[in-house]
């Protein structure tokens, strides 16, 4: 006996109901994670600004190299 004074059998039933919905539960919050609704994934966007600031600081770090060249001469 349980200390709550059931059988451990008696149990099975409830705690695997209960397994089932906690995994069915835990499929659809994995499903809504991945489910981008038709817009990029979290992935492809920041992929894609991390290109957009690379070609960013090399715009202005070539800009200030044009900069530091004109006071220079």
């Amino acid at each position: 006996m349980t200390p709550s004074g059931r059988h451990q059998s008696q149990d099975r039933p409830a705690k695997q109901a209960r397994f089932v919905t906690d995994l069915g539960l835990l499929g659809g919050v994995l499903l809504a994670a991945v489910d981008t609704v038709g817009r990029p994934s979290v992935g492809w966007q920041a992929r894609r600004a991390a290109k957009q600031a690379k070609k960013v600081a090399a715009h202005a770090r070539d800009a200030v190299a044009d900069r530091v060249s004109d006071l220079s001469s």
